[in-house]
């Protein structure tokens, strides 16, 4: 792997903080670095496990994670996203150590086991999730993450949930904030025409049909996706470009991306 490719990775997008009574040894730091494939693509919103930690941590937009504070020895690591098969491997680190390593992901399309369902469908009180779901059912474009994916997911972030699910969306953390971005890149052929060379290409946001963000609003409108929890919707969409996007959602803003977020029945 390139080392531009490490440069690039090692933003820290979580660390773990470890029991004092084992801050005060001399301890080993790991850099990782997590790829959708050998080709070097980088694979976001992944969940890093670590044998004896307290919790998981996310790779960044990069495909890059960090761990510090690792006492001396041998641990069991798994990476688990959306799509790819987990991946388990195992690490070892010695006093003061710095460990950089490479994680290649294999696809793995998830399959719905075969089933006569004799349930009616689920049917929708609210306007907004009854016209989700016609545009779902349509088949025109867009991707589209339903009710019982969300539910699944409660306790997760949007982001996370829409970087994993939908191809072209990317994390931006920065300053201890997230954001969405698409993959596309400003100011090359074929790129979106509101995009300026070398800015990023932020996802415009609707919440229930209201737009809240757009390129053609500045950085301070930019919504923060730590603090919009996935327990609060019951649908959300994402149209990558503004030639797959519903009419009614179409704005000079819209061609990095557009998401749809609607609120959940109760």
């Amino acid at each position: 792997m390139k080392s531009r490719h490490w440069a690039c990775s090692l933003i820290v997008v979580a660390a773990l903080v470890l029991p004092s009574n084992i801050c005060g040894a001399q301890t080993a730091t790991l850099f990782g670095l997590v790829m959708r494939d050998s080709s070097g693509h980088e694979l976001s919103g992944a969940e890093v496990h670590l044998a004896g930690m307290p919790r998981p941590v996310l790779t960044n937009s990069r495909g890059g994670f960090r761990i510090d504070a690792l006492p001396a020895g041998r641990y069991g690591l798994a990476i688990r996203h959306v799509g790819f098969r987990p991946l388990t491997d195992t690490i070892e680190v010695a006093a003061g150590q710095r460990l950089e390593r490479e994680f290649v992901m294999t696809e793995q399309p998830q399959e719905l086991d075969s089933v006569r369902v004799s349930a009616p469908e689920t049917k929708y009180i609210s306007p907004n999730l009854r016209g989700f779901e016609e545009r779902r059912k349509s088949g025109r474009g867009g991707y589209f993450i339903t009710d019982s994916i969300l539910r699944r997911n409660d306790e997760r972030n949007v982001a996370g949930v829409v970087a994993a699910s939908t191809p072209g969306v990317v994390i931006v953390s920065a300053a201890g904030y997230t954001y969405l971005a698409s993959s596309r890149k400003c100011g090359v052929a074929g790129s979106v025409a509101n995009c300026k060379p070398g800015n990023t290409c932020w996802v415009s946001v609707y919440q229930d049909g209201i737009r809240i963000y757009d390129a053609t609003m500045g950085a301070m409108n930019r919504p923060d996706f730590n603090h919009i929890a996935v327990r609060e919707y019951g649908a959300v969409e994402f149209y990558p470009s503004d030639a797959s996007l519903p009419m009614q959602y179409s704005n000079r803003g819209s061609d990095c991306g557009t998401l749809l977020l609607w609120t959940r029945e109760r």
